[in-house]
Order: structure tokens, then sequence, then C-alpha cells
């Protein structure tokens, strides 16, 4: 018997979806751990005793698996991504800082936008003094008009490795047109940092408009230390359990790719857990032969609810991360954040089904966005908190 197997691991719990090739499904639900990995394999042994298997069987038997997850996501909000650096074009070290003029505003609710109080909450992706300018440019048309400076791109490099930093975001003016910059300065960036990950703004976002195409690049970087070590060690563990197929990860657009593709490029998954949820919903209703649909999927710690128009899912070129204030004003979570990847457009609240009550300033209750997450958990599993 083979199985085909699905997992979403989101704050509180991690669902486990197995269909045998005889046709039954069947599916398995287990607290969220920390290191993310232990909910799988305890939903999998769950999933492996179902079907009277060992793990290392049952991990033997499976002919396909798919994984999403809002690991990369909470990591953003939460601001528990990887120590990361940027380098640029002299003269764009503020471009994080300024902006599109809204950045400050992304993410919030009505009665947020509207109070005063709470602008400049968000900080940006990278702060200030790990925004290095280096001395290049290139014109629109891809010319080189002032050589890149390697002696003070080395320079600035070694300061960033005094600052402990894990990860470098490279995204130099009109590296779209003409990339030659971009590629050195990786070069010395592996040899000065060895141990940093690096991502450089011409592969992982190649478009016009450097904030979008910085931010973009900044948010891969930070991400890559967490996501891309997490889909490795994932994949690594099940195959050394027996598993012959690879990890099939859930991309933002709603289609999947092996972790291998991904492990340099996590900003391409962040929304992959709801996006899986979007695409479900699809083939219901396309199976149900309903066009016109509302997706709602209701998780621990958000809500999220999509459309559906003529059976067509809606997609975006970009996504917005944003971030949540609690009643003191003070910011709970990182957020502010413009990413440039193709996705499923879904509209998201900090309101699940284990989010903490508390009263605003005005003395209105208030849901979320603080979750009680899979330790304690909602207070209905009667788990203390």
């Amino acid at each position: 018997m083979g199985f085909f197997v699905g997992t979403d691991v989101g704050g509180t719990f991690t669902d486990l979806w197995v269909a045998a090739s005889d046709g039954p499904t069947r599916v398995f639900k287990s607290p969220t751990t920390s290191d993310v990995l232990g909910g799988v394999v305890d939903a999998m042994q769950m999933a492996a005793a179902s079907y009277g298997l060992t793990f290392n069987r049952f991990c033997a038997q499976v002919e396909r698996f798919g994984h999403g997850t809002t690991i990369s996501l909470n990591a953003l909000l939460t601001g528990s991504a990887a120590r990361t650096a940027v380098l640029t074009t002299r003269g764009f070290g503020d471009t994080l800082e300024i902006a599109r003029m809204r950045r400050q505003t992304a993410g919030l609710s009505e009665s947020e936008y509207t109070d005063a109080y709470l602008r400049n909450q968000f900080g940006p992706l990278v702060p200030r003094n790990l925004v290095l300018e280096i001395d290049e440019r290139i014109d629109a048309n891809g010319a080189v008009i002032t050589p890149l400076d390697e002696q003070q791109a080395r320079g600035a490099l070694g300061r960033l490795k005094e600052l402990h930093v894990e990860a470098v975001a490279i995204c130099m003016l009109w590296s779209t047109q003409n990339p030659v910059h971009e590629k050195r300065l990786r070069e010395l960036a592996r040899e000065v940092l060895p141990e940093a990950f690096v991502s450089v703004s011409h592969e992982i976002s190649p478009a016009v408009g450097e904030y979008g195409r910085m931010c973009t690049t900044a948010a891969n970087a930070a991400l890559g230390p967490l996501a891309g070590s997490y889909l490795s060690h994932l994949e690594a563990m099940l195959k050394d359990a027996g598993m012959k197929v690879p990890v099939l990860m859930m991309t933002c657009a709603g289609g999947v790719l092996p972790t291998a593709v991904l492990s340099d490029r996590p900003a391409f998954a962040l929304f992959s857990g709801p996006a899986a949820g979007v695409v479900g919903a699809s083939e219901i209703a396309r199976k149900v032969g309903q066009g016109d649909v509302i997706t709602f999927d209701m998780g621990g710690t958000t809500a999220k609810a999509s459309i559906l128009e003529g059976g067509e899912v809606t997609r975006v070129a970009e996504c917005e991360v944003g971030g949540g204030i609690n009643l003191a004003g003070r910011l709970l979570r990182g957020g502010g954040y413009h990413v440039r990847v193709p996705a499923i457009d879904i509209a998201e609240v900090g309101a699940g089904g284990g989010s903490l009550v508390s009263i605003d300033r005005g003395g209105s209750l208030r849901v979320g966005p603080e979750s009680a997450g899979a330790d304690p958990g909602p207070v209905c599993y009667a788990r203390g908190g």
C-alpha cells in the first residue's frame, strides 16, 4: 500500500492528511513543537500506528509528501528571523526607511490606521546601522558608470562580520539590467562571511523598483538560515527514515517545489500554509460545480479568507506583511514590509481559535494578535494558561 501525505504546520497544531492508495483518507493532529520537526514526526508516528506500521515502514511507503507552513511568516512577524544586513549602492541606504511613504501602515486595521499615536511603530526590516553603502553605479541601460570599489566592499563585509551578521542581502541599483556587481559582491561575501546566508536581488526579485526589490531580498536573506535549515533537516530526517520521494513545499502562488529549490529562496513559501488551504478549497468547489466561492481558514493564531471568481484563484504580485499593536500601543509583532513574490490573494486577521483577549485603551475588547499557541494552547483544552 502506498500513501499520499500532506502536512500543515501552524502555530498551534500540526495537521497530517494521509490518503492510502486503496482510497480511504485519514487525518491526524499533533501540537506544534518549538523546533517544528517534532510536531511533524509525532503526527507521522500517529499515522503509522493507525495503519499498523512502524514509523520507518510508513515513511518507506510514502509516494508523495506535500508540506505547508507559516514558520517563515511567524519569524518575520515575531522578529525571530536571522540578523540581516544589506549592501546597496552609494546614496540608496535609506530605501527601506523611505519605502513608498506607506510602509508604516501596512497591515494596520482601520482603527489603528487612524490612531496617530501608533505612527512610526514599525521599524524597517533591516535597521539602518546594518545597511551599508558601496561605491558603484550602473545606469538604466546596464552600462557601468562607476566600477565596484572592491576594497571598500571588503571593509564593509569585515564590519558586518564583527557585528555577527547571519545573512546578507545584496541589492544594487539597476542590477536588473546588469548584475555584474551583485555577482562579485556575492563572491566577496562568501569569502569574508562563509557562514552567512547570501541573497542577491537580481535572482530573488528581478524587477524595477528598488524598494520592493530590496525589501524582498532582505526578507529572503533573513529567512534563509531558519527556513532553509529547517527544510533541509526535515527532508534529511524523512530520508533517513526510509522515505524515497522529495518533500514538495507549497509556494505562495499555490504550486509546489522541491525543498532543494526553495532552500535558497524561502520567501517564495512565506504564505505556503494559507495558500494550500485556498488550493484545496478551489478543488472542492470545482468538484461540486461552484465557481464563485469565498474560502475561509480558521487557524489557532489567524483567520484567513480568499475569493474564487469563476473557479479561478485570485493572485497578486506582492504581499504585505503587517503587524499588530497591543493595548499599550507597543508593537507586538514586526511588520510593515512588502514582499514581491507571486502569491494567492489572501486576507488575514490576527484572530484565531487560540487568540488571547485583552481590553484596549478605549475599554473595548480586543482579540489577538497574541495567541496561546500549542503551549498551553486554547483554553478549551484545559492545559492551563
